[in-house]
């Protein structure tokens, strides 16, 4: 038989739809129920009799419950759900066109798995309680580095990089989860770690997982988790949570010190890759090479100094005129973009980036409203993984970084494994948002 109290509290949460806040709200009305008990029974009052008046000064739990799930209803970041479709749409209208220029197979089984992903992804994100993650956040970060270095392994036993490149991007969220549970740890719980040890441990293992993405070797992985990684630990070190006497202090030694030693390394790896070097050579004036390591950078130039604001763009290569599709060697890929704005014009491509701008926009400010350190660390993360890999991706697209096959635009590109990549990593932002109002103390009262 139920207590006077379990009876409170279940009839509390029986009128509350939102069943991530229900624990929160037991554990507060509970705590608040013991002290008022605990002062009835220190005037006199019997045990039983105490705890049945403390319930009872509580209030009409019906009444309670209704004006708690007004309060807590899940919230829905509707802004960017809708930006996200507009570009998925746009997106695969545009490669449904490519794939019959470039014929190329896209069956509508293709089509349903990737809306399906999108939608799989939303109903988890109400589902799931990051909190819970929180707890095993050193096992997470063991997990994505084992399969980091089984990619590494596996790359160089069967020299199969595709298949490594996409096991590399699934670790992404997981990593974003695992280092801000860590740092949080770290920094902002109780501790007896010194500073020089807190950032110590901070770099080893902001680095390790970008080490390996370069051993595998994926340069344009290694950057954009060592970026997300770096963004995150400025965002908590900026935390008023994070106390500190010159946060622009540690800040300028955080930049200059442990960004410096991994640009050293990568730059080192740069070095030992005469690929790479041709790569970047053929980025200067001048150097393009456009019968060799140079093509690339040469029809990109030629197609985006070219581009009109709607209707096909032409190539012109010694005399002769090409259609876009005819030399982008990869225009379902990673060129894959330029091949929408070679096709149908630069106007398509800048409705495009303002989306992703929009897009940008509203998930800073949304995860900017997000109370929790633990749940603004991850959403922020995701948000900046988004973000680094969009920028990444429109520099090399005008020909400003060397060129990359593994790195594709978000939500647009055709490929499952990015696709589900960013679905994830988006649907997190969604979830931690609509439970931020989970997380309250005294103002219930």
């Amino acid at each position: 038989m139920k207590s006077d109290k379990e009876y409170f509290l279940d009839l509390i949460c029986s009128k509350i739809k939102n069943k991530n806040v229900h624990a929160k709200i037991k554990d507060e009305y509970e705590d608040h129920i013991d002290e008022l008990c605990e002062e009835l029974k220190t005037d006199g009052m019997a045990s039983e009799d105490a705890l049945a008046a403390a319930v009872l000064r509580m209030g009409n739990p019906a009444e309670i419950g209704e004006q708690l799930n007004k309060t807590h209803k899940p919230l829905i970041e509707f802004s960017i759900i809708f930006s996200t479709l507009a570009i998925m749409i746009i997106g695969i209208l545009c490669n449904l066109y490519l794939s019959k220029m470039l014929s190329i197979d896209i069956s509508i089984y293709k089509l349903f798995g990737i809306f399906g992903l999108f939608f799989a992804a939303y109903a988890i994100a109400f589902k799931l309680d990051y909190q819970k993650l929180q707890k095993f956040c050193p096992q997470l970060y063991i997990l994505s580095i084992i399969i980091l270095a089984s990619a590494v392994l596996n790359n160089y036993s069967t020299e199969r990089l595709p298949s490594s490149i996409r096991v590399v991007h699934f670790t992404f969220p997981i990593l974003i989860i695992s280092f801000s549970g860590i740092i949080k740890k770290i920094f902002l719980d109780k501790n007896d770690l010194a500073s020089s040890v807190k950032y110590l441990i901070t770099f080893v293992i902001m680095v390790i997982p970008a080490f390996l993405c370069i051993l595998i070797p994926n340069l344009a992985s290694a950057l954009l988790i060592c970026c997300t990684l770096f963004l995150i630990f400025i965002a908590m070190i900026l935390n008023e949570k994070f106390i500190c006497e010159n946060k622009k202090s540690v800040l300028s030694k955080l930049i200059l010190t442990p960004f410096s030693i991994f640009s050293l390394i990568f730059l080192y790896f740069v070095s030992k890759n005469n690929f790479m070097i041709h790569r970047l050579r053929a980025l200067l004036p001048g150097e393009a090479d456009k019968y060799g390591i140079g093509y690339n950078t040469y029809v990109m130039r030629n197609i985006i100094s070219n581009s009109k604001p709607f209707g096909e763009t032409f190539v012109n290569m010694d005399d002769k005129v090409f259609k876009p599709l005819q030399v982008l060697p990869d225009a379902s890929g990673f060129q894959n973009f330029l091949a929408i704005i070679s096709v149908f014009g630069w106007a398509i491509g800048a409705v495009i980036l303002i989306l992703f701008v929009f897009l940008i926009y509203r998930m800073f400010l949304t995860v900017n409203k997000i109370d929790d350190v633990f749940g603004f660390l991850i959403a922020f993360g995701c948000s900046a993984l988004i973000t680094v890999q969009f920028v990444l991706s429109v520099l090399i697209q005008a020909t400003l970084l060397p060129v990359s096959a593994s790195n594709y635009f978000p939500f647009i590109t055709f490929d499952i494994s990015f696709f589900a990549v960013n679905f994830i990593t988006l649907m997190i932002i969604v979830n931690i948002y609509k439970s931020k109002d989970a997380f309250f103390a005294a103002e219930i009262f």
